[in-house]
């Protein structure tokens, strides 16, 4: 997927040498503060692979699907390197930010699972609508075991 003829909207992009990562507002329809954080706001796991409901998941996974050469159909994708998804992850400034519980439809918190979404200094990849997106949504565990990093909003 190529980038011309994307929209330029990139919410949360900061230029120069003081850029860092801002909060995006959450949808508080969609997601809560969760009662306590524990280590999962403190870190960001990228070594361990994580299991959810079963599954494997963890970096390999999300690189898997959203990396500039994943093949899986209507995903965002990152238009930076896997190393440079990595650092990003490892950003004090990132990891640093609140972090949420994601509600299910029906209502429904899933405790066990925080969601950070925050835009970086600069265009990161393509949301699944196929803009360029500079936002970066990280799913960890309760342990701040990564499950899932993608391009956009979740």
């Amino acid at each position: 997927m190529g980038l011309s003829g994307l929209s330029d909207e990139c919410p949360g992009v900061k230029a120069g040498k003081e850029a860092s990562a801002t909060q995006i507002p959450v949808d508080e329809n969609r997601f809560v503060l969760p009662d306590i954080p524990r280590v999962a706001q403190s870190r960001i796991n990228v070594a361990n692979v994580t299991h959810d409901n079963g599954k494997v998941r963890g970096f390999k996974y999300a690189m898997g699907k959203h990396s500039i050469n994943a093949t899986i159909p209507n995903k965002s994708r990152f238009v930076i390197t896997n190393d440079e998804v990595k650092m990003l992850l490892q950003r004090s400034d990132i990891v640093n930010k609140p972090v949420y519980n994601p509600i299910q439809i029906g209502g429904k918190v899933e405790v066990d699972k925080f969601v950070r979404q925050v835009g970086v200094d600069k265009i990161i990849g393509i949301d699944q609508s196929g803009r360029k997106t500079s936002i970066l949504a990280i799913i960890a565990d309760k342990k701040g075991n990564l499950i899932n990093t993608f391009p956009g909003k979740l």
